[in-house]
């Protein structure tokens, strides 16, 4: 249809030309009506072809809006932890709403304007050409800057529009943090200071915003006086001709009706090139994050096991985030299925990293981790995922009811399933204490919950799974000794038949695993039973130590405190 439309935009002055010149300069009354009459069904069918040509490109922008979206978001979910170790969610914010509607866009209405006035433009040359080629060749000049200063205007206008892009994914940035940590910020009374660290960044993105504002009003100015210089030639040198009878009067009125045609897409030019340079940018950065490789994934032909045993081997491993230093060093270890592993050491020595390489959150760097004597890179990377249920140190969240946080990893699970596993992480009552107990909605990130109540809610979701393979990452750090105790007791239930790996600081959390392992600068410096342990020289038993004198003290004070309460 848009092809209809312009051939209707070439037809149109040809008829206007016979109109003056065979109707209304012969004299013949009937011509003129009929000539009129053609002229009106050519408007209408330009018209009819417009309209059918924006609603087609309109159904074909949503679809296309709806598979970027779909292709952004599904590409997100499979790029792997470390990609999201170096990014900040401020910036994919940015490309998931703005850039991709920006490209949406140009995509959908963008294209077609494009196409629309290149293809006008050349109609309209060879429309002019026909009409009249001296015309035509004193006009050409003028569309030739007219080209040459649109094209300077994009290649300047596109930098600063990826300038604008970048500081609006800041000023996301810095909202994303501040709503985030509002609790810290209040807690610090600096909400004045997050006031101007905003006002910061929304300011540098309206003094960017405003250069290519500036630039297109001198521009599209500039852009007008040469059309006009146009209109001056086709009217002097058309008339000249007119009068000296090379032209009739009904040809220059067809070729003037070419050119002014010309004068709302010249209009319109700056503004197309601003927007294919606002799309060159969005495009570029939705793109680049659609090209980042995908480096954990599943082989073609992944094992896929049912269910696994759940012994675990780490064979020589390394790991290193990106081009920093080891966090883990030449580390190997035999696991057998079901059995209890206590890791403990000094904060930063890599105790997650170890058991993230379990699940394949991270790939060892150098060496091999095996599930059930197969590299777990030989996994099925789903498959894999479901045999090893990880209650990570952030206890994390939906905005979500109770019951569907219990249920993420099994949202078929029963009632009553749900319920046992909300009373053996100890968030059974709790739970049923709260206004619409396992229906109530928790809030963003479990903001409607203390932090130990989160956490009881993130054990009962890893325990609902019931998977081989049981990661504790600090899981009771938030929750007093007492329910600690409880917890522990209902997991020592759990856990029979399943391998559990339990990361803490605490020497109570992991007094009675089968053995410990002590990791020290990315290396087990350490490993054995309690006993063995805290018998002999090191980190472990300066830990159990530090602890006896803390509950000591803490014990003693509690004894003042009654004396004094008691006097």
């Amino acid at each position: 249809m848009w092809g209809v439309a312009t051939a209707m935009d070439l037809l149109i002055p040809q008829v206007i030309a016979r109109v003056i010149d065979e109707g209304i300069g012969a004299g013949d009354r009937s011509r003129l009506a009929a000539l009129v009459g053609l002229t009106a069904v050519l408007i209408f069918v330009r018209g009819a072809g417009f309209f059918f040509t924006r609603m087609t490109m309109r159904v074909y922008e949503t679809r296309v809006a709806s598979r970027m979206r779909l292709d952004f978001y599904a590409h997100l979910q499979r790029l792997p932890f470390s990609y999201y170790d170096r990014v900040d969610s401020g910036d994919i914010i940015t490309r998931a709403v703005s850039d991709l509607d920006r490209a949406r866009m140009f995509a959908g209405v963008g294209v077609t304007e494009t196409v629309r006035i290149l293809g006008l433009y050349i109609a309209i040359i060879v429309g002019m050409a026909l009409t009249s080629a001296t015309l035509t060749l004193m006009i050409v000049p003028v569309l030739v800057v007219l080209a040459g200063m649109s094209v300077w205007y994009g290649s300047v206008v596109r930098p600063m529009w990826q300038r604008i892009q970048q500081q609006q994914a800041a000023v996301t940035r810095v909202l994303s943090e501040n709503l985030n940590g509002v609790r810290v910020v209040k807690a610090f009374a600096k909400e004045h200071a997050e006031i101007e660290d905003f006002d910061r960044a929304a300011g540098g993105l309206f003094d960017l915003s405003m250069r290519p504002a500036q630039l297109r009003a001198r521009v599209m100015p500039a852009m007008l006086a040469v059309a006009g210089i146009g209109t001056v030639i086709v009217l002097g040198v058309g008339g000249r001709l007119a009068l000296e009878g090379a032209v009739s009067v009904g040809v220059l009125v067809a070729f003037y009706y070419y050119f002014a045609r010309l004068i709302p897409p010249t209009q319109q030019l700056g503004f197309v090139v601003q927007r294919i340079a606002i799309a060159i940018a969005s495009g570029g950065r939705v793109f680049e994050l659609l090209d980042e490789p995908v480096r954990i994934a599943s082989p073609s032909d992944g094992h896929a096991p049912d269910r696994v045993a759940g012994r675990v081997e780490l064979d020589g491993v390394n790991l290193a985030y990106g081009r920093r230093e080891p966090v883990l060093r030449d580390i190997s270890a035999k696991v057998p299925a079901g059995s209890v592993i206590g890791i403990v050491g000094p904060t930063g020595s890599g105790k997650s990293s170890l058991v993230q390489l379990i699940p394949r959150y991270y790939d060892a760097t150098s060496g091999a981790v095996r599930l059930d004597g197969v590299d777990v890179r030989q996994f099925d990377l789903a498959t894999l995922r479901r045999q090893v249920a990880i209650v990570p140190q952030d206890a994390m969240l939906f905005s979500d009811t109770v019951r569907n946080n219990i249920a993420f990893g099994d949202p078929e699970a029963d009632t009553d399933r749900i319920v046992a596993a909300a009373r053996d992480a100890q968030a059974l009552d709790f739970i049923e204490d709260l206004p619409e107990g396992f229906e109530t909605v928790v809030g963003e990130r479990g903001v409607g919950l203390s932090g130990g109540q989160r956490q009881r809610v993130t054990i009962a979701r890893a325990l609902l799974t019931e998977a081989p393979v049981l990661i504790l990452d600090d899981a009771t750090a938030s929750v007093d000794t007492e329910t600690e105790r409880r917890i522990q007791e209902a997991l020592r239930a759990r856990a029979h038949g399943r391998t559990t790996f339990v990361i803490s600081q605490r020497v109570s959390s992991v007094q009675s695993a089968d053995q410990i392992f002590v990791v020290e600068d990315g290396r087990v410096t350490d490993r054995g039973a309690h006993d063995e342990l805290a018998a002999r020289p090191g980190f472990y038993r300066d830990l159990v130590q530090r602890q006896q004198h803390a509950a000591i003290s803490a014990q003693d004070s509690r004894r003042a405190t009654a004396v004094t309460d008691e006097r």
